[in-house]
């Protein structure tokens, strides 16, 4: 009986579709991952979780912590552009910011972060809300935009009283 031992030709073809077979799965696992890092990208994107909210936070205090500083910058900004868009004569687009600040007040439950607006433009804020929503107002709105734009409760009821005195407040 007599052994023949491999062929290098036999040896070397094996190796080559060794060759082959790895790079196919190393083309593979690069596809996937690059389908996972689309897949993430558009979910972030299309608003599924905004890249804002992911919290990298260790404990659920931490957690707790940044979504009530997020909660008090988003506050900030809107009140901020609410005051600017009313300076600039649009108070359409001031009501609607002035909402969105009231909604994240509904989360941070305290007023307006930094002084760059003076107690004059935070009760033109108040009157122009008073001036521009339902009538009667809810008071628990009116207590809550209070808190948020700190105005004291003289000076809330004094413009109640201009502004439910004054005919315009019932235009329609």
């Amino acid at each position: 009986m007599v052994r023949t031992w491999p062929r290098p030709a036999s040896v070397a073809f094996i190796l080559a579709l060794l060759a082959v077979g790895v790079g196919f799965a190393v083309k593979r696992w690069r596809e996937d991952r690059k389908q996972r890092a689309d897949e993430e990208y558009e979910r972030r994107r299309w608003g599924q979780e905004s890249a804002l909210e992911v919290s990298y936070a260790q404990s659920p205090l931490e957690a707790k912590e940044y979504n009530l500083a997020l909660a008090r910058t988003r506050q900030a900004m809107g009140v901020h552009r609410a005051v600017q868009y009313m300076n600039f004569g649009s108070p359409a687009r001031a009501i609607v910011e002035l909402q969105r600040a009231l909604q994240e007040n509904s989360t941070a439950r305290c007023p307006v972060l930094g002084a760059q607006h003076d107690g004059e433009d935070m009760k033109r804020l108040y009157q122009l809300h008073l001036e521009n929503t339902e009538m009667p107002a809810k008071y628990s709105v009116l207590l809550q935009l209070r808190e948020m734009l700190d105005i004291n409760e003289a000076d809330a009821e004094k413009l109640e009283q201009e502004v439910l005195g004054s005919s315009s407040s019932f235009s329609i």
